[in-house]
């Protein structure tokens, strides 16, 4: 019935719970994904909505790591498996886990820019901004299949690093090399106005403001300076 009404009415926000639930007791988390997404785009607002959505992504994710995990252990040589496992692990916050199958991933060459930024998203996010930053210096220095498609997103975050840290000048010049060839981030020049304009003895004592995933958790997304 709820497919039906999917079919009938993509606005049918009933409908979408109604399916997403149904491949939840099934089993097939990755289409009650889909399911439990389109029922959100329809009322963001629904903290259930959000909750439902993270419990059956947490479990399409775990059985996904573990249809993985068999194959490595069929196949340990297939070294690009362990990148996709590393991805896997980082989507589910599994941190250090994530950093373990990356830190193998590093021998596939030809992806090896990938996992060196994937590592230095992961310390970047456990707040080793130290690591971070070596990371993706890693992951431009490398030279891999395609590694080309992100290498303004590597600069950028090796920026945001570097900009955690306090290395203003080394922030703003990876920001300058983006700007000077991608014409898509055009915020970016604001952004290296302000830090050049920055004294870094201001950001001392400066109050901040944090966004939490979920309200009444210590879950940080994102924080900036007032």
């Amino acid at each position: 019935q709820g497919e039906k009404a999917q079919t009938l009415d993509g606005k049918s926000l009933g409908g979408h719970l109604i399916v997403g639930e149904a491949y939840a007791r099934q089993g097939v988390y990755d289409k009650a994904v889909i399911a439990f997404k389109r029922a959100l785009n329809l009322n963001p607002l629904d903290t259930t909505i959000h909750e439902r959505l993270a419990e059956v992504s947490n479990e399409d994710l775990r059985q996904k790591i573990e249809g993985l995990a068999k194959k490595i252990e069929q196949d340990p040589w297939r070294l690009s498996l362990h990148l996709e496992q590393g991805k896997l692990y980082w989507e589910k916050g599994e941190l250090d886990n994530a950093i373990q199958e990356l830190q193998i991933a590093l021998r596939d060459l030809p992806r090896a820019p990938f996992a060196y930024h994937l590592l230095g998203t992961c310390f970047k996010e456990k707040g080793r901004f130290d690591l971070a930053v070596s990371r993706f210096e890693s992951a431009l220095a490398a030279e891999g299949q395609e590694a080309h498609k992100i290498t303004d997103l590597i600069r950028f975050n090796l920026g945001s690093a570097q900009e955690a840290q306090g290395m203003v000048e080394e922030a703003v010049r990876a920001y300058e090399k983006i700007a000077a060839e991608e014409f898509k981030y055009g915020s970016l020049q604001d952004k290296i106005k302000i830090l050049n304009e920055t004294n870094p003895g201001s950001l001392r004592n400066k109050n901040l403001v944090a966004a939490v995933r979920r309200y009444g958790t210590r879950e940080v997304v994102g924080f900036w300076g007032r």
